[in-house]
């Protein structure tokens, strides 16, 4: 049954195709084999010339709608919430989802008008209302059913299943496991890093690195999207981390500040030890003066003491040490004066 609407979005490009598989061994042929069914009963649908956007991905059918949200799927239907002129195309109903409960829930968005399914020309609300989502939720379930008895039987009857290297297997999955969660962590602080950034150094919230996280497609291990309460359980794990990606706007304005500080230090420091050393210079050139006053001090008395003619200075003349005044004075000062009383001496000529 061909649908008048999907062909009239397919002329004017407004088509976004999504092929699931549900395991990475079935892409290459499985990708193949759903484009075909649509290019079957609508001709003129081409990738390249009917639609900007092309999803694919490996998802089990059975995955619950928070997986299912955090998919592909769940990017496709964001594109539509933003552009109402598009359509979601898939080959076949099953393709959307295993699960009844997936249906019900993008039916109650309002977009299950603007899903359809190539092979039966029906939309989703169509494929609600007909009932056909819980025939194929029952088909999946009795399909696993008779899977797990008939790997029952063949225990039963001495078969083996499963890999002799199993253990080998295990432990390389662990490691691929936690290699993936460090590259998750590493993904989480660049962007709390670059959100911090953008804050100008405010720390920003929970819900803001959600919706960061959401838009990169980033997903917990199990293929959730990121909640509140899932993020604040990784950060118990990644305390040290989250905090230095929280801290990336102050911390390089730290270091520079510490480094101003330490130069203002250094030159404290040089200034404080030139004005030593100019304190010191100083002390030693009065200590310099003072000894040199000193030893003037001691040549002149020096010179005194060893000199036969000092002279007296009396006005402008000067009288020689050994002259007759002095023996005449000393005379004086004994009283042996002439008349024999003080007085003046008298000054004996030639």
């Amino acid at each position: 049954m061909i649908s008048k609407t999907v062909e009239q979005k397919i002329a004017s490009g407004d088509v976004i195709p999504y092929r699931r598989v549900s395991t990475p061994d079935q892409a290459e042929d499985g990708y193949r084999h759903q484009l075909q069914v649509i290019k079957s009963i609508y001709p003129s649908f081409s990738i390249r010339h009917s639609t900007d956007y092309d999803y694919k991905e490996v998802m089990s059918g059975l995955a619950n709608m928070g997986k299912r949200s955090a998919s592909k799927i769940g990017t496709a239907i964001g594109k539509l919430k933003r552009h109402p002129q598009s359509i979601i195309l898939v080959s076949d109903a099953d393709r959307i989802s295993r699960r009844q409960d997936v249906f019900e829930v993008i039916q109650k968005q309002g977009l299950g008008h603007r899903i359809f399914v190539a092979s039966s020309g029906l939309s989703l609300d169509e494929v609600v209302a007909l009932g056909h989502h819980k025939k194929i939720e029952q088909q999946t379930q009795e399909y696993k059913e008779a899977c797990r008895l008939g790997q029952q039987r063949y225990r039963d009857n001495g078969g083996i299943i499963g890999s002799p290297d199993i253990k080998h297997h295990s432990k390389s999955g662990a490691q691929k496991k936690s290699e993936q969660a460090k590259e998750r962590k590493v993904c989480i602080c660049k962007i709390i890093s670059r959100l911090t950034y953008a804050n100008r150094g405010q720390k920003p919230s929970h819900g803001e690195i959600c919706d960061v996280l959401r838009d990169s497609e980033i997903r917990t291990g199990q293929g959730y999207f990121f909640t509140a309460p899932k993020l604040q359980q990784l950060k118990k794990g990644m305390a040290s981390e989250w905090d230095y990606a929280m801290d990336s706007w102050h911390r390089p304005r730290r270091r520079i500040s510490g480094i101003i500080e330490e130069w203002q230090r250094e030159i404290r420091r040089k200034n404080k030890v030139c004005r030593i050393h100019r304190l010191i210079s100083h002390c030693q050139i009065e200590l310099n003066r003072k000894r040199q006053r000193q030893l003037s001090t001691k040549r002149l008395l020096a010179f005194l003491s060893n000199n036969a003619f000092w002279h007296v200075v009396v006005g402008r003349s000067s009288i020689p040490l050994r002259s007759p005044i002095w023996s005449t004075t000393s005379e004086w000062a004994k009283g042996n004066s002439r008349d024999g009383c003080r007085g003046p001496p008298i000054i004996r000529s030639g």
